[in-house]
This record gives structure tokens, C-alpha cells and sequence, in this order.
């Protein structure tokens, strides 16, 4: 894959480790290969609030280890993060009360999101997130 073949399909995959730095890390990797794929920059900015979301919900709820997939192609970025959380662990996406310190994170990828779930898999819990790609034609 060269930096001058914008938005080639692809697929990334990591595992992060169980701590707090996970969620940036987690952007940071994803934020230098949508860089790479010449992703406009408002999406850029989108798919790594999603990726910190869905990193940040799996380190604190779910069971390590994290693994985080993207794949992106000409229509979409994809973002899947798997921890091995049990089924049974229900995820609501909602607008908590403004003087609530968290809670926010499902609400959030729902919003920046054009599709969203999460579901238990035969590996543990898996949380993803489709957003429309948008190239930056000016990147080339």
C-alpha cells in the first residue's frame, strides 16, 4: 500500500494492552494509516473519537485483552474493537444528565457513526462502527 493510492481497501489489526493509554494509543495508530489513506480530516477526527470510545468502554468494561480492527475502503472506515467480555453485559448508547461525569461514549458513536452495534462473539464482546470515508483530494 503506498501513501499515493488513496483509500485502498484495507485491513489493520492491534492488540493493546490493558491500560488507560490504550484509547490514545488506539488513535494514533489509527490516525497515521487514515493520514496514509489520504482520509479527509473532518473524518479523521470522527473515526478517532470512535476509536477512543470504543477502546475507553472495552478497557473499563470488558475483560483484556483489546484488539482493535480497522478497514477502509472507498465508501467506509470500519472500526471494530474485541475484548473477551462475557455475554449478558447490555450496551446502551444515552445522553446522561449534564452534571454526570461519564456515560457519554455509546451516545457519541452513535452520533458520528452511520451504523453502529455491538454483540457478543464466540471471542468475548465486539463493539464496532461504520463512518462514511471521504477522500482528501487535495492529499495527493
Amino acid at each position: 500500500m503506498t501513501s499515493a493510492d488513496p483509500l485502498i481497501p484495507g485491513q489493520w489489526s492491534w492488540r493493546l494492552p490493558p491500560f488507560a493509554v490504550s484509547a490514545s494509543a488506539g488513535r494514533h495508530l489509527v490516525h497515521d494509516v487514515l493520514i496514509e489513506q489520504a482520509v479527509h480530516e473532518s473524518v479523521l477526527h470522527d473515526v478517532e473519537l470512535v476509536v477512543s470510545e470504543l477502546v475507553t468502554n472495552a478497557l473499563r468494561h470488558g475483560i483484556p485483552p483489546v484488539d482493535l480492527h480497522l478497514s477502509v475502503s472507498s465508501r467506509y472506515i470500519r472500526v471494530v474493537v474485541v475484548d473477551r467480555g462475557k455475554a449478558g453485559i447490555t450496551a446502551v448508547a444515552r445522553l446522561p444528565s449534564p452534571d454526570e461525569e461519564s456515560g457519554r461514549g455509546l451516545y457519541i458513536v452513535t452520533q458520528l457513526a452511520s451504523d453502529c452495534g455491538f454483540a457478543a462473539t464466540p471471542y468475548g464482546w465486539e463493539s464496532w462502527a461504520i463512518i462514511d470515508s471521504v477522500i482528501d483530494s487535495s492529499a495527493s
